[in-house]
């Protein structure tokens, strides 16, 4: 069952006869010429041409276009030479490729990075992404916007009709201009059951209480982050209007700097329930900040940290060495408190939990938040979105 809270409506799953009202509408659109969806793939030369995406997210693509239920795909491919680009151009769909790594691409990146002052923009999903948004202006469609991951090992065509149908369907009694998922994460291991989700089970919701509790302050900012039941998903939909003002940051903070532009923002959210999931998991990297969870921690503790500068908590407050101290020992707290709690419900649920890897993400992840807090120090700049 969903919940109701005062940032969004979590509608649960989608029903199998709203979902069929969803695909009439969507076929109305389509025989009027209207644009109905935009659906943009951040992707990588692997994505492309791994088992996920070749087996699963292209046939059910294809289902959809067939079926009338389905208007622009735009894939953005990052990190590929001009042979891989050329390869991927042959893909069993009808979509339009964009290869990021093109000189003039390239030229362009450069360009603007140095307007935005950060420097040549790096690649990553939050650059990919706004490449994405810049095709929707320039297209001047009136589509809703659709974006999500290309690693999904268990993508069905319902993805995108659940997760669209906030904004599309007319069934619903509100009228939602952001449609934004959630799901479990589990996958198979030596033929056991284990949960996924590590960062928003092992730093997130630590993270968040343990600011509560440092910065009171703050409550109304992080209330809104915990309203969201998987805050780092990367499968959203977004009405016309609102996809022509989001504003994003070209760093692994992209999900999270969402959720800080659907705090800024009136909009009316809806959360959908994707049921149970499986894509590529990052490895810990323990040992390289600039890799894996490691480095999406750092990135994601960075986000949420400069926000609460935004929020008016003054910078010498949240980088003062006592509170740092509060902060870690408050995290800590919660952390082992999930772990408790996690042990329990995996137990119950017959699914395979080993809590001293638990721990050491644990810590992995505490020390993120601490080169997060002293990278703030260094340069307290609050990074703002890219722009138009």
């Amino acid at each position: 069952m969903g919940l109701v809270n005062r940032v969004t409506t979590d509608l649960g799953k989608i029903r199998e006869d709203v979902r069929s009202e969803t695909s009439q509408e969507l076929r109305k659109r389509f025989e009027k010429n209207d644009p109905g969806l935009f659906l943009f793939l951040p992707a990588t030369y692997s994505h492309l041409t791994g088992p996920a995406m070749r087996e699963r997210i292209i046939p059910a693509l294809r289902e959809l276009q067939e079926e009338r239920l389905l208007g622009r795909v735009v894939i953005g491919l990052d990190g590929a030479s001009e042979e891989e680009w050329q390869d991927t151009k042959r893909m069993d769909i009808d979509s339009l490729l964009i290869w990021n790594d093109d000189p003039t691409m390239q030229e362009l990146y450069r360009a603007v990075g140095e307007q935005y002052r950060q420097g040549e923009l790096k690649p990553g999903k939050g650059r990919n992404v706004w490449t994405g948004l810049g095709i929707y202006d320039l297209l001047g469609t009136g589509a809703v916007w659709v974006t999500h991951d290309c690693d999904i090992k268990t993508y069905t065509p319902s993805l995108i009709l659940d997760l669209v149908s906030p904004i599309i369907n007319p069934f619903w009694f509100s009228a939602y201009n952001v449609s934004k998922a959630y799901y479990e994460r589990v996958r198979e291991v030596n033929g056991k059951r284990v949960m996924g989700g590590r960062v928003r089970r092992l730093l997130i919701a630590p993270l968040l209480e343990a600011l509560e509790e440092v910065h009171p302050r703050a409550q109304g900012y992080l209330h809104h982050l915990e309203a969201f039941r998987y805050p780092l998903s990367g499968e959203f939909a977004a009405d016309p209007q609102e996809t022509r003002r989001l504003r994003i940051q070209p760093d692994w903070g992209l999900e999270m700097s969402l959720l800080n532009y659907f705090y800024q923002s009136n909009m009316n959210i809806a959360q959908v329930n994707l049921g149970e999931y499986d894509h590529d998991h990052q490895p810990e990297s323990y040992e390289d900040k600039g890799a894996g969870l490691n480095r999406m921690a750092i990135e994601v503790s960075k986000t949420i940290l400069r926000e609460l500068v935004k929020q008016r908590i003054p910078l010498e407050e949240i980088t003062d060495e006592w509170n740092r101290k509060r902060l870690i020992f408050q995290f800590y707290r919660n952390g082992n408190r999930i772990i408790g709690q996690n042990r329990d419900v995996m137990k119950n649920r017959g699914f395979a939990y080993d809590e001293v890897e638990e721990r050491g993400r644990l810590s992995l992840f505490a020390s993120a938040i601490e080169e997060a807090d002293t990278i703030i120090q260094q340069n307290p700049r609050t990074l703002s979105p890219l722009p138009d």
